[in-house]
Formats: C-alpha cells, structure tokens, sequence
C-alpha cells in the first residue's frame, strides 16, 4: 500500500441537543496518530502523560477498540456509525483539493426525528470543502460552528497546509494557508494565529465553547480532533515546543524526542480540557470519549516516530498495531478506572450515543450499540470487525497485513491469521494449520462478505483549481460544482 499522509481535521465543532429533559453532553476527542505504547497507562518508559493516565484511572479502559489503519476510513466511520467499504472511503486518505467526501446523501446517516427536538451531528466531514456555500464543510454539514484546518498535513505554528513534495512538483503548487474560524454563514480565514501552537489553541477554544454552557440548561456536542501528533508538513514534520522538547533528555533520538514532546504537550493541552470541564459542572453529566484514529506510525513511517510496543505492526498495515487503538470512554453513570476487553469498532459510537440520549438507532448503520456492553459483567456487542477489506490502487482486492510474513515465496499477497489469545504480538501466521480449517473457513466467509458488499472506492487525483496559488495562496473552497470525481 502506498504511503501517504493522512488527512487531518483539527476542528473543535459542536451542536445543541434538547430532548426534553437535559441528555448527556457528548464530548469526542481524537488524537492523530497516538501509539498504543505512547501513553503512561499502557507501560510507556519514555513518554510522560499524567493527564491522560489519570482519566484513565476514572473512566473506562477499551483494550479492544478497534479503528482502521488509516484516519480518513476512521473518522468516516466515527461520526456516521458507517464502515469505511459502505462509503467508498476504504482505500486510503483524502488529500488537498480532491473532489472527495463522505457522500451527501449520507447526511441522513444518524437524523433523528424533529418530534425530538433534537439536534444532532448529521455526518462528519471528511474532505475538503468543495461547494463555495459550504455544503461538504463542517457547518454545512451540520455543525453550528467549526475552528481549524480542512485539510490534512499542517504547520503547528504557521498554519500552511502543503501536498507532499511529489505532488506539489506535479502541480506547481505552494503552501497555503489553512486556519479559519466558521460561523454564522461566515467562512473566514485567520491570519492572527500565526506563531501560536495549534494543540494550545484548538484547546483554548473547547474551552471558550464549553464554557458558554456552563449553568445552562442546553447540552452540547463537541468534537475536537487534534493535529496532533500527526507529522505537519514535510519540511519540519516534528514540531512541538522547546521547552516541551527539553524534557526528554533521556531520549537519544532527536526525532523521538520531539515526538515525546508532542504527545506531551497534547496530554497537558487533554488536561486543561477536563480541568474546565469539572471546574464548569459538566463532568457528571458528559459522556467523554476519547481515542486515536489509526494505529501510531513508526519508524520514520509519515515522518513519525511513534511506538506500539508491544503489538506488531504501524499506521498503514492490519496488524494489531494498525488497527488497535487507544480509547476511552468516560460517563459518570459507569463504574471508575475499569478495563473493558470486548470487541469495539469506531463505528460503534455513533449508535452508542443514540441510544445513550434515548434516541432509536437508525437500523441502516452498521455500528453497534455498545451502551450495555460498558457495564461491568455484560457481554460483548461484538463478534467480528470490518477491517477484512480495503481497497489498494483501483482494484477491490484482499489485502494482506503488508509484511514479507505475508508473502509468499513468488511475491504473491498471503492471507495471514493469528490467534490474538495466545499470540497478541501476531508472531505466528497459523493460516495453514489444517487443524483450524473451520476457523480458516468461517474468517474467509466474513471476509468474502465485505468484499462483495464494498462500495467501490473513489480517490481521484487532485484538482488543479484548487492549489493555493490560484486563491492568494488559501486553501478555499473553490468551485460550485458539488460533483465527486471518480
């Protein structure tokens, strides 16, 4: 599969609930790239997140969550309760200036009846926005305002978004500037950030919004998805702040240092959150969820130097350490600091909120209600996961965990299968052991029915009309025509 930068939405967005009586306040943070072994709680020696531990220790623990290998397909799946092959989003990230998103028609994906009186996220955006009145933006789309970047890879400090250097050749294209604010019909660009660190500021601006509902009867819904710690553009893609960076003297490798650094300045930015949250009374009535889109990338892997010891495998492949994310979930109604090992997809959020607030789940989804799952004791919700089939190039294919264990010896894709019990770290390909033909033969009926049942994939290339020196060097909003190329 090839390697490319993954498409970043840095927002903090929210609407209003009402139903009758005040439901939970619903809060979505997602940070970008985390490693599973990039976090205290999970036994991390090098990187230092009390903050998050912390929470960790008051909420719910999902050792099994899973997400896909990649953050477009993910945050697809987040906000619409859809698997990525239901959306034709199961091949790779969306890029800058691509005439490409979550399909219009799936706005409907988690509407709810207006006898309700409930307003609520009606699709998440994952592209960039391609209709000048904002119809694929954030607000567009549903949300009453929205703060950060559209497009993917970003300078933390100055805010430009850049295609990598391959594409920018082929388009003649610079940087451009990619930080607004949108609301009340506006979409404009802001030039005052310049300088101030993007985690810092996305956080002081879920601040400002909770805060205007502190006292109130109104819930709200936010959804804050972090830049960090994903890589920003491929001139300076570690960036954090030096003296964030001067703590972690014991880390020889530059590049690791600074990727410490990064994840630190995010759990401190994640601690600021929720201190506001409890000082302003929200906390026991706020569900919280927290998680990262894809496995970390490792190795210098989108530039990044993020650790999933002891799982196999980076962002970009279907090993445990690809596709198994951090999460937790938190609500005042569940027990404190448990672990809950069942099986969970990130498209299980969006019918667990439904039936959290008392909303009925809309019977298209494919997620599935966890809500009864957290409690401590219940069985799974979960059987199986999704992540069988991706697409790679243009063809609707199988794919394999993309590791030379998985080849065999004349260069052809090999399925792969572990036992997760008693092999986690995925060790031993036991796909040929003739003991577990029945269990070789059900994975493959599973797999066989995604495959078939995918939407095929649209990913075209870039538009030229879109780059930014085109548009005083922005990333805007650039055409009318509402029409995804294929």
């Amino acid at each position: 599969m090839v390697s490319i930068l993954c498409v970043i939405f840095a927002t903090v967005q929210y609407l209003v609930l009402s139903v009758g009586a005040k439901p939970p306040n619903v809060v979505f943070v997602v940070a970008d790239d985390l490693g599973w072994d990039d976090v205290g709680y999970h036994g991390s020696t090098q990187v230092k997140t009390p903050n998050i531990d912390s929470f960790a220790s008051r909420s719910i623990v999902l050792d099994s969550h899973y997400v896909n290998s990649l953050c477009s397909p993910s945050r697809a799946s987040l906000l619409t309760g859809r698997y990525a092959s239901s959306l034709g989003l199961q091949h790779s990230v969306i890029l800058q200036g691509q005439r490409l998103a979550v399909p219009l028609n799936e706005s409907s994906s988690v509407r709810v009846s207006e006898t309700q009186r409930v307003r609520y996220p009606r699709n998440w955006k994952v592209a960039f926005g391609l209709f000048r009145h904002g119809l694929y933006t954030p607000t567009g789309r549903g949300f009453d305002t929205f703060y950060g970047l559209y497009n993917e890879n970003a300078d933390y400090y100055d805010h430009s978004s850049s295609l990598d250097f391959v594409l920018m050749n082929k388009y003649n294209a610079a940087w451009g500037l990619d930080w607004r604010m949108d609301q009340n019909g506006s979409f404009d660009l802001i030039y005052d950030d310049f300088g101030k660190y993007s985690t810092d500021i996305l956080t002081d601006r879920a601040i400002e919004v909770s805060q205007n509902y502190s006292g109130s009867e109104q819930p709200f819904f936010m959804y804050l998805a972090y830049q960090a710690v994903h890589s920003g553009n491929e001139d300076d893609p570690l960036q954090a702040p030096r003296d964030d960076v001067n703590l972690f003297p014991n880390i020889y490798d530059n590049r690791r240092r600074k990727q410490a650094a990064m994840i630190y300045n995010l759990d401190k930015n994640f601690g600021r959150l929720i201190q506001s949250l409890e000082e302003e009374g929200h906390l026991n009535n706020t569900f919280i969820l927290f998680l990262t889109d894809n496995g970390g990338p490792t190795l210098n892997c989108d530039f990044s130097w993020a650790s999933n010891y002891p799982l196999r495998g980076s962002k970009h492949t279907l090993y445990e350490g690809g596709v198994r994310g951090v999460a937790l979930a938190y609500t005042p109604q569940v027990i404190e600091g448990s672990v809950n090992n069942h099986m969970v997809h990130v498209s299980d959020w969006v019918p667990t909120v439904l039936e959290a607030v008392g909303i009925d789940v809309p019977e298209h989804l494919d997620g599935v209600s966890q809500y009864q799952s957290l409690l401590p004791g219940a069985e799974s919700a979960r059987i199986t996961l999704p992540n069988a089939t991706v697409q790679i190039a243009e063809e609707r294919r199988p794919s394999s965990c993309l590791d030379k264990a998985c080849w065999s010896d004349d260069l052809n894709m090999k399925a792969c299968m572990f036992n997760l019990t008693a092999d986690p770290c995925e060790y031993r390909n036991i796909i040929d052991v003739d003991e577990l033909e029945d269990t070789r033969s059900l994975l493959f009926e599973r797999f066989n029915y995604y495959y078939y049942k995918a939407v095929p994939v649209r990913w075209p290339l870039p538009d030229i009309t879109a780059m930014p020196p085109l548009h005083n060097f922005t990333w805007v909003p650039w055409t009318n025509d509402t029409t995804m190329w294929a």
